[in-house]
């Protein structure tokens, strides 16, 4: 068997093969190329696997002596953005943990918001602050959905973290957003956020909860000027 190579006897090999990691390889022949290798690789490197990434794409990485091997970038989900464009977005606490503590963190959420509508001119047709997740529906007349979250979600998670003197992540991965016609899914999607307090048993009904967008529809309150509700 020595004259298959290191790799085939399971030995350990002073250099690397030319190519651990072909250029087709995607998921699957990934997981077969460490599993034919696993003796090399469990003797001569630290068994580290993380994601990387690269230009909006994420990569499988190993750390092979001390060297970062990334194989063929795996698709990354696309943000479609145009001006004028609809969104569903939610976010829910990392590890499904709270991400409001108090009365004054849903105000101080409210506030990064309504500095992001005015800064990238963004406008909220309905919202809904839950204990550990929150859901938007929002409209981008400028066509800037993922710098007006990141706007959001850094402002309020650093102030999170500075407040209670935590550290790491306040949310679990990047937020989702999906797209939406106004036209005929506007009206359902603004009663699915409204009535996410009443499926959870928080509220019997939407009004009764102080923290959506809920009252502004039924007149309680005169709506400020990011939140549209016509």
């Amino acid at each position: 068997t020595a004259k298959n190579g290191p790799i085939e006897a399971g030995l350990p090999s002073k250099s690397l093969p030319p190519e651990p990691f072909p250029a087709q390889a995607n998921l699957r022949p990934l997981a077969r190329f460490w599993a034919q290798n696993r003796p090399l690789f469990s003797s001569v490197c630290n068994p580290f696997r993380f994601p990387s990434e690269n230009k909006g794409r994420i990569t499988s990485s190993y750390v092979v002596k001390g060297k970062v091997l990334r194989s063929k970038a795996l698709a990354r989900p696309i943000r479609i953005e145009y001006p004028g464009a609809f969104y569903h977005v939610f976010s829910r606490g990392d590890l499904k943990q709270l991400i409001f503590f108090s009365d004054a963190d849903r105000n101080h959420f409210l506030c990064c918001l309504r500095k992001a509508c005015r800064k990238f001119g963004t406008i909220v047709h309905a919202y809904c602050l839950m204990p550990n997740h929150f859901h938007l529906f929002l409209e981008t007349p400028s066509a800037n959905l993922s710098r007006a979250m990141h706007f959001l979600i850094a402002n309020y998670t650093s102030y999170i973290n500075k407040k209670y003197d935590r550290h790491g992540h306040l949310f679990q991965g990047r937020y989702r957003s999906v797209l939406v016609d106004a036209v005929s899914y506007a009206k359902e999607l603004s009663r699915y956020i409204h009535l996410n307090p009443v499926r959870s048993g928080l509220v019997e009904r939407p009004e009764e909860y102080a923290w959506s967008s809920y009252g502004y529809y039924h007149g309680k309150a005169e709506p400020e000027r990011w939140l549209a509700t016509s």
